[in-house]
C-alpha cells in the first residue's frame, strides 16, 4: 500500500494505540500495510525508560530497520511526578538525543498540575540541548499551556470538541509558527476513541488557518491485534476523507493536501 504523505506535513500515529501490546514486527506490519510509517512515541514509565539512552537507541534502531521513524515523543502525564527527580533533565536530554527526536510534547497537566515540576523554561533548555523542540499540548488556543507559555509551539488536541467558530477567532491572534501540530481523536469519557464526522468537519473548516506541519492520530483501543488493525483501518479512512458527512465528500482543502503518494 502506498505511504500516506504530503509535501506540507508529516502524519504520525501515536504508540498509545499499542499500549497493551509490544511494538514488534507484527505491530509495525499493521501500520505499514496501511501506509503509516512514522510514529509519535507515547512515553510512559512502564513502556520506555527515559533515563536510558541505550534503551532509546535500541528502539530507534529497531524502528529504522523496519523503515519507520519516530520524530515526536509525547511525555505521558504519568511521567510528570518523575521529571526532575527520578528522571533528571540531563538524562532526558541524552535520551531525546539517542532517539533523534525532533520534538518533545508536554501534556497540559504540566500546567494544570504544575506544583513540584521544574520550570518550563528549564525543561525547554534541556530539550533544546538534544536538538529538539519543546511543544505544549493544548485542548484549545485559550487553554492554559497556550496562554501561559507563549514561547512554545503548540499541538492542538481536537479530541475534546473545541468550538470551531471560537477557535477560528483565536487563531487570528496566535503567531503562525506556534501552530505546529494537531492531535486527532474523539474523547468519550476520558477514552480516546476514533475520530469521526465532528473532527473531520472541524479540521476541514479550520485547516487553511491551522496549517500545521504535523498531524498525530492519537487513539487507544481496549483489545488486541484485531482491534488495533480495525482502528488503523478507521484512521486511514478518516485520513482519506471518508469520515466526513456525505455532503462534504469529494474534495476539500484539507483532504486534497493529504492524498496518498
Amino acid at each position: 500500500m502506498a505511504r500516506l504523505r504530503s509535501s506540507l506535513m508529516q502524519t504520525l500515529v501515536s504508540t498509545r494505540l499499542f499500549s497493551d501490546s509490544p511494538i514488534d514486527g507484527e505491530a509495525l506490519d499493521l501500520l505499514a500495510e496501511r501506509g503509516f510509517v512514522a510514529l509519535e512515541i507515547h512515553a510512559t514509565p512502564e513502556r520506555l525508560d527515559l533515563r536510558s539512552p541505550t534503551e532509546a537507541e535500541l528502539l530507534r534502531r529497531h524502528l529504522e530497520a523496519e523503515g519507520f521513524q519516530a520524530p515526536w515523543v509525547y511525555l505521558a502525564p504519568s511521567y510528570l511526578p518523575h521529571l526532575g527527580r527520578e528522571l533528571r533533565l540531563h538524562e532526558l536530554t541524552a535520551t531525546l538525543h539517542a532517539l533523534r527526536a525532533e520534538a518533545l510534547v508536554l501534556p497540559r497537566e504540566a500546567w494544570i498540575q504544575a506544583q513540584g515540576l521544574p520550570k518550563i523554561s528549564e525543561i525547554r533548555s534541556y530539550v533544546q540541548q538534544a536538538g529538539a523542540r519543546l511543544l505544549a499540548d493544548a485542548r484549545s488556543l485559550d487553554d492554559a499551556p497556550a496562554i501561559d507559555s507563549p514561547e512554545l509551539g503548540l499541538c492542538l488536541d481536537v479530541a475534546f470538541h473545541p468550538d470551531a467558530e471560537a477557535e477560528a477567532e483565536r487563531i487570528e491572534a496566535v503567531p503562525r509558527w506556534r501552530l505546529q501540530g494537531v492531535r486527532v481523536a474523539h474523547c468519550r469519557d476520558d477514552f480516546r476513541d476514533l475520530p469521526g464526522e465532528e473532527e473531520a468537519c472541524f479540521l476541514e473548516d479550520l485547516w487553511p488557518k491551522l496549517a500545521p506541519s504535523t498531524l498525530v492520530y492519537d487513539v487507544e483501543t481496549g483489545g488486541g491485534r484485531a482491534e488495533i488493525g480495525h482502528a488503523l483501518d478507521e484512521i486511514r479512512a478518516f485520513h482519506m476523507g471518508e469520515r466526513r458527512p456525505p455532503e462534504r465528500r469529494g474534495g476539500g482543502v484539507f483532504w486534497a493536501s493529504l492524498a496518498p503518494g
